[in-house]
């Protein structure tokens, strides 16, 4: 065993079982017949029950090697045979190699116990984490809300009193209507900066219901005629809130575009998703432009940037007098993708369930 050999008060040859440790797995078994009438043409057949499936013909060998095993009971059967004769009675000597605490089955339940802790412990502290930071994202929203939604109020009404107490004085008057318009656009931001603080990770159909809503109010103003088609797959997504802010950005940017130089009656709006792709498409009927003019390349940095951001592509199309139409594709999280695979793969399998 382990190279030294095995002492027993009882005798080895009287020996019939053995309790090793689990280091003590090295095992070399010497045999010999003990009577000195054996015949020349019988050879010594073992078998290490546990490890060997067949017998081991060994020949005029006297002496079998095991190395490395693993925790268990063996038991290791020697005997004499020869060609003609298989029933030699046979010798039988029983092996248990015990596991060392870290191998037993308790052991191995209390690291998966541990483990699970841990992680539900990480678990906890992650989801009361996200729900602190939601709640000061709350109340900073609130703050901003009341208090400089308030004092943008209070400043249109100044603005509105003093238009008719200078009505007839053109330039003041001008000045005015360039406050209401600082006040408009100021009420815009902070209704969206709001909504970006308080947006959550897993309301998508309320973040593209908000999409909606700002391209038909931005479009209504501007009494022009529309259409907008959005998918109806959107809540197996998952985006990112940071694409989520840029999506409606760019979005934004396109529709202030088209409502200040493209003198358009009509626009189509279209997102949907595609092939692992956010596809979005806004295309009007206006006067259009030269792609290539400077002032054009200059205003499609801002909108490039954005995509490029998420490795996105972005393609133009215009001519004058002949409209524009813009297709940006942005990649969705991988998260998306992985739910899309099974989504599509449950829906074959159930197809071929029930044509079955």
């Amino acid at each position: 065993m382990n190279s030294q050999e095995v002492e027993s008060l009882a005798g080895i040859h009287y020996l019939d079982n053995l309790d090793l440790k689990s280091h003590e797995n090295s095992l070399e078994f010497f045999f010999t017949a003990i009577s000195k009438n054996v015949p020349d043409n019988l050879n010594y057949s073992y078998k290490l029950s546990g490890y060997d499936k067949d017998w081991v013909k060994a020949g005029n060998r006297r002496y079998a090697s095991y190395t490395n095993l693993d925790p268990g009971t063996y038991t290791f059967n020697v005997k004499l045979t020869n060609d003609n004769f298989e029933g030699a009675p046979v010798k039988s000597f029983q092996i248990t190699i015990h596991e060392t605490f870290f191998q037993t089955i308790w052991f191995k339940l209390l690291v998966v116990i541990i483990l699970l802790s841990i992680f539900y412990f990480y678990y906890r502290l992650r989801i009361n984490h996200l729900l602190k930071l939601q709640n000061i994202k709350e109340e900073i929203s609130a703050d901003l809300h009341d208090d400089l939604g308030a004092r943008l109020t209070t400043i249109q009404l100044l603005s509105a009193i003093n238009k008719t107490k200078f009505k007839d004085q053109p330039e003041v008057e001008k000045l005015l209507l360039n406050i209401d318009q600082e006040i408009h656009d100021s009420s815009e931001a902070l209704h969206e900066l709001v909504g970006n603080i308080k947006m959550k990770e897993d309301d998508l159909e309320g973040y593209f219901s908000k999409l909606r809503r700002y391209a038909s109010e931005s479009l209504d103003q501007s009494n022009l005629s529309y259409r907008i088609h959005f998918s109806e797959n959107f809540n197996q997504l998952t985006i990112s809130l940071s694409k989520r802010k840029d999506i409606f950005l760019i979005l934004k940017e396109l529709i202030n575009n088209i409502r200040k130089h493209a003198k358009s009656s009509k626009v189509i709006i279209s997102i949907e998703e595609k092939q692992d792709f956010l596809l979005i498409k806004v295309k009007d009927n206006g006067i259009g432009f030269d792609p290539n003019s400077l002032s054009v390349r200059n205003g499609m940095k801002i909108l490039k940037y954005r995509v490029d951001k998420y490795k996105g592509k972005i393609t133009l199309n215009s001519s004058l007098m002949e409209g524009t139409t813009v297709k940006i594709s942005i990649p969705l999280d991988k998260a998306s993708v992985m739910k899309n695979f099974w989504s599509n793969f449950f829906k074959r399998l159930s197809k071929i369930w029930t044509f079955n």
